[in-house]
């Protein structure tokens, strides 16, 4: 288990293989969702049973190929921009492909082809925590009459 500042001014703890979650610190244990908690367990099959319920084809293929990597470490991290925040998810580390960052857990899906991906996953991200490079939840995403 590794500790490391972020880009959003927290903290992030970083769980590879054979890390175990009752190490992490209080202050980023509440970060471990259910979700996070079951896909700990065998983290690859987790996230190829979600990539395989993917309607959309190249997702579908695109989320099989990251996971298949083998190469994931769990991120609970903390920001302050300009409250306190917090994120879990499961880095995906592929030699061919830009690193990804998958959230468990279950967001209001809406009804189409994104429905079984977004009833499995809150986020995707791209880029490191605290910026930008991010797929959420459908009721998080801004509209025009929020500006």
């Amino acid at each position: 288990m590794k500790t490391q500042h972020n880009g959003g001014g927290g903290t992030t703890i970083i769980l590879e293989p054979g890390d175990r979650l009752t190490d992490v610190p209080r202050s980023h244990l509440g970060i471990a969702t259910v979700e996070i908690h079951d896909a700990f367990v065998d983290p690859p099959r987790y996230f190829d049973e979600i990539a395989r319920k993917c309607l959309l084809p190249s997702m579908r293929e695109y989320l099989q190929k990251v996971t298949s990597s083998g190469r994931w470490r769990l991120w609970l991290a903390d920001t302050f921009m300009p409250d306190r925040t917090t994120f879990g998810g499961f880095q995906w580390i592929h030699p061919q492909l830009q690193t990804l960052l998958l959230t468990p857990g279950t967001a209001i899906a809406p009804r189409d082809e994104f429905a079984t991906l977004y009833s499995h996953l809150t986020a995707m991200r791209w880029e490191d925590v605290g910026f930008a490079g991010e797929i959420f939840e459908p009721a998080k995403h801004q509209t025009l009459t929020d500006h």
